[in-house]
């Protein structure tokens, strides 16, 4: 038994050792080879292009603002950013950062919440919550 492991096991050797041998060729270059970079001392260069941002990355988006009307007359203008909102009530500003939503898109701090769904938003600040809706312009 051990001899017929050891006539079926040669072949698998003999490869190995085969391919094992080619260490006195030289490596087949490969197209996808890294060139060296150029010494430090050239100072005739092409100026270095800035990176291209990877495409999972994707581009900042400019600035919206969108004014709604809330309960009690309330102007509420929002301007959204990556990420981020910052609200104008009464002339006061409050930056808030984007939150986990199921539904929609939710923005907070430690004062304020702001959820908005298509047209519609809701704020709420303490024990107060009002409805607020996009006003068309």
């Amino acid at each position: 038994m051990s001899r017929l492991v050891s006539l079926l096991l040669l072949p698998a050797v003999l490869l190995t050792l085969t391919a094992c041998s080619d260490g006195d060729k030289e490596p087949a270059s490969s197209s996808t080879a890294v060139p060296s970079p150029a010494p430090a001392e050239q100072t005739d260069m092409a100026p270095v292009e800035p990176p291209v941002p990877d495409a999972d990355t994707p581009a900042p988006q400019p600035a919206i603002t969108v004014r709604y009307q809330c309960a009690s007359d309330l102007i509420v203008e929002a301007t959204y950013g990556d990420e981020t909102a910052t609200l104008v009530i009464d002339g006061e500003h409050y930056a808030l950062t984007q939150q986990v939503s199921a539904s929609g898109a939710l923005y907070g701090n430690d004062a304020i919440e702001w959820h908005t769904k298509g047209d519609e938003a809701v704020l709420s600040g303490g024990d107060d919550t009002r409805v607020c809706l996009r006003i068309a312009e």
